[in-house]
Parts: structure tokens; C-alpha cells; sequence
């Protein structure tokens, strides 16, 4: 599978209101690595 990269801000939203479900992996994967980062800090 391709990874989803959209270009603006406006491309994801579009991506998401469209239902596309490889966006919604894609911004989840984003996300769960920023969150366990941040939440694994010292």
C-alpha cells in the first residue's frame, strides 16, 4: 500500500469528508507516533 500524502491541509480534509478509508489509516498512524512520542518524554 501507498502511503496517503496530501499536499495542504485543505487535501486531507477533502480526502476525510470523501470517506476515503486510506486517509483515515494514514492520519492515524501520523497521530499514534506524535502521540506516543509526546506522551514518552521526559
Amino acid at each position: 500500500m501507498i502511503p496517503y500524502e496530501p499536499a495542504s491541509d485543505e487535501e486531507w480534509v477533502a480526502a476525510l469528508h470523501a470517506g476515503r478509508v486510506e486517509v483515515y489509516e494514514a492520519l492515524w498512524r501520523y497521530l499514534y507516533k506524535v502521540t506516543y512520542n509526546l506522551c514518552t518524554r521526559k
